[in-house]
C-alpha cells in the first residue's frame, strides 16, 4: 500500500499538469490579441464601432494563396519596385465576413503600429478603379500576410515571390488604375504596413426620407441618402430650371441646374405621396414652419413665370438671383453645389398670373423630408 500511494500521487499530478496545459492552451487561443480589427464610422467626426476582430488564425481561415505572387507596383523617381504578395485576404472577403459594406461616398481609414495612417487616397471612388499590376493584369485589393518587396529592374515578380515571408505585420495592398500604370506615377503610400485596424468611414446622410401616420405619429426612416447616392439619381439642365418668387415688386429666382425630382426620390425610397398627404421638412435649423406642402397644393405647382413646366425637386446645384438684374441663363452660370439641399417647386397658374408666389415654398438646408399620411383615426 505504501508503494501504491506514491504512484497514485504521481499519476494525479501528471493528469493535473496535462489538464492545466490544455486549459492554458485554450485560454491562450481565446485570449490571443486581434491581428486586425474592422470598424465602421459615420462621417469623419463619428464614433468608431467595432464590427469584428480577427485573430491571426481567423485571418488564416480567409486567406488565399498564389505561389508566384501578385505584384503591387510603385514608382519613386525612375525606380519601379513592387510588393509581391503570395498569401492574402481580399478586402471583399474580409468585409463580407465582417458584414460591412463599402460603397460610393465611403472611404477607408487605417491605424498601424505607429498610429493613424496619414497618407494615400482610400476613397471608394479611387479604390474601385484600382486593380492592375505593371503588365495590366488584375490584382486583388487585399491584406497581404506573406509578402516581400523588391526592385522590378533587378528581379522578376516570381523571384521576389520566392522570398515572401510572414512577418506578422499585415500590409494593405492595392493595384493601380489604368492611368497610373501608363504614367508610372503611383507611389507606395496606398499600401500601409503594420495595419492593426481598418475603419470604413461611411458618408453621412445628405437627405433622409421618413413616413409618418398622422400628425402625432412617430416618423419611420424609409431610406437615408448620402451625397453620392443622390448624385446617382440627379438630373441636369445646363441652362437651369427657374423657380420664381416675388418680394414686393422684385422678381427673383432660384435657378437649379442639377436636381433630384421629388417623384424620383420617393419612387426610389418606395414611398407614395397622394391625396390627403403632406410633406414636412427638417432643415439645419430645425422643423420648417412655413409654406403649404399638402399634396393638393404641391400637385398644382409646377410652372415658371413663362408658364413652362419645372419639376418639383431637391436642388443640388443652384443659384439665387434677381430677374430684374439678370437673366435665368446668367443666374444658371453661377450655380454651385454648396452641399446644402434646397426643396424647389414651381408656381400654380394663379400664382403666376397674380405674381404672388413667395419663397416660403422652398426650404433651404433640408436634412430630411417626411411624408405625413392621415392616420386611421383621423388624428
Amino acid at each position: 500500500m505504501r508503494r501504491i500511494l506514491p504512484l497514485l500521487l504521481a499519476l494525479l499530478l501528471a493528469v493535473s499538469l496535462f489538464m492545466a496545459l490544455n486549459v492554458s492552451a485554450a485560454a491562450a487561443e481565446t485570449d490571443a490579441p486581434a491581428a486586425l480589427e474592422i470598424y465602421t464610422m459615420t462621417g469623419s467626426t463619428g464614433t468608431p464601432v467595432l464590427a469584428k476582430a480577427y485573430s491571426a488564425a481567423a485571418l488564416d481561415a480567409l486567406k488565399e494563396t498564389k505561389a508566384d505572387g501578385y505584384a503591387y507596383a510603385s514608382y519613386k523617381g525612375g525606380a519601379e519596385t513592387a510588393i509581391v504578395a503570395t498569401e492574402y485576404v481580399t478586402l471583399d472577403a474580409l468585409l463580407a465576413d465582417a458584414g460591412v459594406s463599402f460603397t460610393a461616398g465611403d472611404k477607408l481609414s487605417f491605424v498601424c503600429y505607429d498610429g493613424p495612417y496619414q497618407y494615400g487616397d482610400f476613397s471608394y471612388e479611387i479604390m474601385s478603379r484600382r486593380g492592375i499590376d505593371p503588365s495590366g493584369e488584375p490584382v486583388p485589393t487585399a491584406f497581404a500576410i506573406t509578402y516581400a518587396k523588391g526592385s522590378l529592374a533587378e528581379s522578376s515578380v516570381a523571384d521576389i515571390a520566392k522570398t515572401a515571408a510572414n512577418s506578422g505585420a499585415l500590409r494593405f495592398v492595392s493595384g493601380m488604375t489604368i492611368e497610373e500604370s501608363e504614367e508610372k506615377a503611383i507611389a507606395g503610400e496606398r499600401m500601409p504596413s503594420g495595419v492593426i485596424s481598418m475603419t470604413v468611414v461611411k458618408a453621412p446622410a445628405a437627405l433622409e426620407v421618413y413616413t409618418q401616420s398622422g400628425d402625432e405619429g412617430t416618423p419611420v426612416l424609409t431610406k437615408a441618402y448620402s451625397a453620392a447616392a443622390l448624385e446617382a439619381l440627379k438630373e441636369t439642365k445646363t441652362d437651369g430650371c427657374a423657380y420664381i418668387f416675388y418680394k414686393g415688386d422684385e422678381k427673383n429666382a432660384i435657378v437649379a441646374t442639377e436636381y433630384v425630382t421629388l417623384d424620383t426620390l420617393l419612387a426610389d425610397a418606395g414611398v407614395s405621396f397622394a391625396e390627403g398627404d403632406r410633406l414636412s421638412f427638417n432643415c439645419f435649423d430645425g422643423l420648417y414652419p412655413y409654406g403649404d406642402f399638402r399634396y393638393e397644393a404641391v400637385a398644382q405647382r409646377g410652372v415658371d413665370s413663362s408658364g413652362a413646366p419645372v419639376p418639383t425637386a431637391f436642388a443640388v446645384t443652384y443659384a439665387k438671383g434677381s430677374l430684374t438684374e439678370m437673366s435665368i441663363a446668367d443666374i444658371a452660370k453661377a450655380a454651385e453645389n454648396n452641399g446644402v439641399l434646397r426643396f424647389v417647386c414651381g408656381m400654380t397658374a394663379e400664382e403666376k398670373d397674380a405674381k404672388t408666389a413667395s419663397g416660403e415654398r422652398m426650404p433651404f438646408g433640408v436634412a430630411s423630408v417626411t411624408v405625413v399620411s392621415p392616420s386611421p383615426d383621423g388624428k
